[in-house]
């Protein structure tokens, strides 16, 4: 509950940058709800979902104060409280492995992540929810800046 908001900011963000286009073209064919989300929302979202997700599970692994205060006393360890009674212990054996395990998750998390980043790249849309106006109500006809068009003569 403690991340909820950096999930909420890359989650929502995702969500704003989905053309509306997409959605409404889709339902337009007769694509079903359920299958404009499994078939365009989700693929679209996947890398912030993917970040989110790998984002959490970093800070998870870096926290030491709430696991320490609460499970300590009941001899419930993760990570970073066997790394702390480790040292505390000076059994540097147990440390080290320790540690190595938390770097080596760490490096795999922020491997995983650039990765998804560079496929990020094939999930780019062109445009937004430009026609939207305020509160997500189309606009009025000719709110919009003004558009030039050219016209040529047919042959």
């Amino acid at each position: 509950m403690h991340y909820y908001p950096f999930v909420l900011l890359l989650v929502g963000n995702a969500l704003r940058r989905i053309d509306a286009q997409l959605e409404d073209s889709a339902r337009i064919l007769g694509a079903p709800q359920r299958t404009v989300i499994r078939r365009i929302v989700i693929p679209l979202m996947l890398p912030a979902l993917s970040s989110a997700v790998l984002l959490v599970v970093g800070r998870v692994l870096g926290t030491f104060g709430t696991p320490y205060v609460l499970g300590l006393p009941a001899d419930y360890r993760v990570l970073s409280t066997g790394l702390f009674q480790a040292i505390r212990d000076r059994s540097t054996g147990v440390a080290s492995v320790l540690t190595t395990v938390i770097v080596v998750i760490g490096v795999l998390i922020v491997l995983a992540d650039t990765r998804m980043m560079r496929e990020h790249r094939r999930f780019v849309t062109v445009g937004g929810r430009g026609r939207d106006g305020p509160a997500g109500r189309p606009a009025p006809a000719g709110a919009g800046p003004p558009s030039r068009s050219v016209c040529s003569p047919s042959r």
